[in-house]
């Protein structure tokens, strides 16, 4: 519970750029709208379910958002990147945070 707690806390509003035909949005809107939701609500919720978010709506909702995801183009077909390598074998941090190691002792070096 407090592992949840301490993730709502970061909780903070966040600016995505979207590329989306008048008639996209305007679903979107109408989608949103009859269920008395925001966009931004909706597409929270969403999210929510895709990733095992804070704002999950249950087991199936989380199921058929990750069946959404595996479906699309993008999830069958993906390239074999070193991104997707770090993401599959958990060591994005990692790498990051040596990154930021090696730009720091260049900016050391840099002083001597």
């Amino acid at each position: 519970m407090k592992n949840q707690r301490e993730e709502i806390s970061t909780t903070q509003p966040r600016t995505l750029l979207l590329n989306l035909s008048e008639e996209d949005v305007k679903s979107l809107c109408e989608k949103a709208g009859s269920v008395g939701l925001t966009v931004a609500e909706l597409i929270e919720n969403f999210i929510g379910d895709l990733v095992y978010g804070n704002r999950s709506n249950g087991s199936d909702e989380r199921m058929y958002a990750n069946e959404w995801f595996d479906r699309c183009w993008f999830a069958m077909f993906p390239e074999n990147t070193f991104l997707k390598y770090l993401i599959d074998w958990g060591g994005i941090y990692e790498v990051l945070e040596l990154w930021e190691d090696i730009k720091r002792a260049k900016d050391e070096l840099a002083d001597i």
